[in-house]
C-alpha cells in the first residue's frame, strides 16, 4: 500500500505515513521529490532505526556537513550527530544562514522523544505577513554579523593561517572577516532579507533575521542601522501562528530544505535523544 502524504498544516511541508503495519523504510527518489516540492517532510510512524536514518539521509544530502565542537557523533553511527547542545529554547532560524555557503539541506530523528520541533515554511510566512513588513523586507539586505572563538573558526576551517582565511573570505560576494587580537573571528555577511524559492518563484523567508537564533549573533540592515521592532514583532508573530509541529514519537524523522524552511525548539528535557544530520544535495545548486 505504501506512503500516504497529507498536508502537515501550513503551507507546503507535509506529512508523510505509511498504511502497513510493518512499514518497509521509505523510498528515497520519493522522499526526494516530496523535500524540493514541499520544503518539508515529517516521516511519522515509520519506527525508523538510526542506521535507516542515515542511510536515507546521506542518499538525500551526499555531500555531508559536519559540525565540530558543537555536536557529538553517534557512538555506532558516525554520519549521525546530536543536536545543539543544551536545553534551551531557539528561535526560528535557518541553519548557517549567517553564513557563505549555508547547509541546503536538514534531517532530524528522534530516539527518545523530547519537546517538538517547530517547522515554518517560509514561502507561507511571506504570504502572512502583513503587506507593510513584506514591502519593508523586500528588495532590502541584512547584515549578519557573527563572533566565533578561535578554537571553533580554526576546527571547521581546518586552519589556523589568519591571512589564508582572509584571503578566502574576501573573495566570496558580501562576506568580509576580521580578526580580534584574541584569535577570535568576526564574520559579517549581506544578504537579500527576501529571496526566491526555487521550487515556486515565490518569495520566501528563510534566515537568522529574528532575536533568540542563534548566540553571539548581531542582525541589521545593510547599512547598519537596526531593524525595526515592528518589522520583527510581525514576523515572529506570523512565524508562530503558521508553525507545523512535530509531536515526536520514537522512530520519526524530519527532512527540511533550509533555504525554504525555517526551524525552533521549545525548552528540551534533558532525557530527550534526538539526532541531526546535515549537508547538501549531489548538485550543491539544488
Amino acid at each position: 500500500m505504501g506512503m500516504v502524504v497529507r498536508p502537515w498544516g501550513h503551507g507546503g511541508p507535509v506529512v508523510v505515513t505509511s498504511e502497513d503495519t510493518a512499514p518497509a523504510p521509505p523510498d528515497v527518489a520519493q522522499l526526494d521529490a516530496l523535500l524540493r516540492t514541499h520544503g518539508a517532510v515529517w516521516l511519522r510512524g515509520f519506527g525508523l532505526g538510526l542506521q535507516d536514518f542515515s542511510r536515507v539521509s546521506r542518499a538525500l544530502m551526499p555531500q555531508p556537513r559536519k559540525t565540530p565542537l558543537e555536536r557529538v557523533p553517534h557512538p555506532l553511527h558516525r554520519d549521525v550527530e546530536t543536536v545543539t547542545k543544551g536545553t534551551q529554547a531557539q528561535n526560528w532560524h535557518a541553519e548557517y544562514s549567517h553564513l557563505p555557503h549555508r547547509t541546503a539541506r536538514m534531517a532530524f530523528a528522534c530516539e527518545v522523544p523530547g519537546a517538538p520541533l517547530h517547522v515554518v515554511d517560509g514561502v507561507a510566512l511571506v504570504d502572512a505577513l502583513p503587506r507593510w513588513a513584506v514591502e519593508r523586507l523586500s528588495g532590502r539586505n541584512l547584515c549578519f554579523t557573527s563572533w566565533h572563538p578561535a578554537t571553533l573558526w580554526q576546527a571547521v576551517l581546518g586552519t589556523s593561517d589568519v591571512a589564508t582565511v582572509a584571503q578566502q573570505a574576501a573573495a566570496i560576494p558580501g562576506y568580509k572577516v576580521t580578526f580580534n587580537p584574541d584569535g577570535s573571528l568576526h564574520a559579517a555577511l549581506v544578504v537579500p532579507a527576501l529571496h526566491r524559492d526555487d521550487a515556486t518563484g515565490r518569495l520566501c523567508l528563510c534566515n537568522n533575521l529574528l532575536p533568540g537564533a542563534y548566540a553571539a549573533l548581531a542582525v541589521t540592515w545593510e547599512d547598519g542601522s537596526a531593524v525595526e521592532e515592528d518589522l520583527l514583532r510581525a514576523v515572529q508573530v506570523a512565524a508562530d501562528a503558521n508553525r507545523n509541529s512535530t509531536q515526536w514519537s520514537a522512530g520519526d524523522a524530519v527532512w527540511l530544505d533550509n533555504h525554504r524552511c525555517m526551524h525552533a525548539r521549545d525548552v528540551q528535557p534533558i532525557s530527550r535523544r534526538h539526532w541531526m544530520m546535515q549537508g547538501w544535495p549531489r548538485n550543491p545548486q539544488e
